[in-house]
């Protein structure tokens, strides 16, 4: 017989682990992210608005709880926009109880928490409660655990592409100072710029064996920094508006 808070605490802890298994894609953990604040944090109605490549401010992705309509899309969207008008910067790492524009004043029933990833604001998490439940210090929790998640499911993926396949090898390969877990996922992070130089020489591989020549390395080499740079603008952009 397990004691009642083994029992209580476990799911929530499954919820947890759950966020950290291989996902198809970012969508669908922060769909995961979103079922487990409904489940387990007094949470009525849960989103998860995120910085897509390309488009302008954040969207909401995923929600959960009840269907959602245009009208809690858009409350969303000026909830979010209120706590980047209302939080600086250097703020968005706590989370906040979000101020409902109309009225004027704090509405207790709903938060708006930032999700960092690699230490940027990648996301936002909007919770609303039914009753005065729900924990503000377990949300914002969720919240970092949601971004800890996504730099997992990025590095998976970086590592699962053919490129990367050399770094992991080449990890595995050292037998002079392996890592904790041994897994190419802890090098990647223990050695970045290591797992850079790899990826880019398999790139660099890659191009020669298919008949690419000096100057045409170069072209894409310079195509690719120009499609950096801009995507870096727009970034800077984002975060100025």
């Amino acid at each position: 017989m397990h004691p009642p808070e083994t029992k209580r605490l476990h799911p929530l802890l499954e919820g947890f682990y759950r966020l950290y298994q291989r996902h198809d894609g970012v969508k669908t953990l922060l769909d995961e992210a979103a079922k487990l604040a409904v489940e387990f944090f007094q949470v009525q109605q849960c989103a998860i608005a995120w910085l897509a490549e390309g488009k302008p401010g954040f969207s909401v992705l995923v929600s959960s709880g009840a269907k959602p309509t245009d009208d809690f899309v858009n409350h969303v969207g000026q909830a979010i926009a209120a706590h980047r008008r209302q939080h600086p910067a250097a703020e968005r790492g706590s989370a906040h109880v979000l101020p409902v524009a109309a009225a004027g004043t704090p509405d207790p029933r709903e938060f708006v928490l930032p999700v960092q990833v690699s230490h940027r604001i990648a996301g936002y998490l909007y919770a609303r409660q039914s009753k005065l439940m729900a924990d503000e210090a377990l949300l914002a929790l969720l919240a970092r655990h949601i971004g800890a998640a996504v730099e997992t499911q990025r590095m998976r993926e970086l590592l699962a592409s053919r490129y990367a396949a050399p770094a992991g090898a080449s990890n595995r390969g050292e037998a002079a100072a392996p890592s904790v877990l041994g897994t190419p996922i802890l090098a990647a992070v223990e050695t970045p710029g290591k797992v850079a130089n790899i990826v880019a020489r398999a790139f660099y591989k890659e191009l020669r064996k298919a008949g690419f020549e000096t100057k045409q390395i170069l072209m894409v080499a310079t195509a690719l920094i120009e499609n950096l740079t801009e995507a870096l603008r727009r970034a800077s952009t984002k975060k100025q508006a």
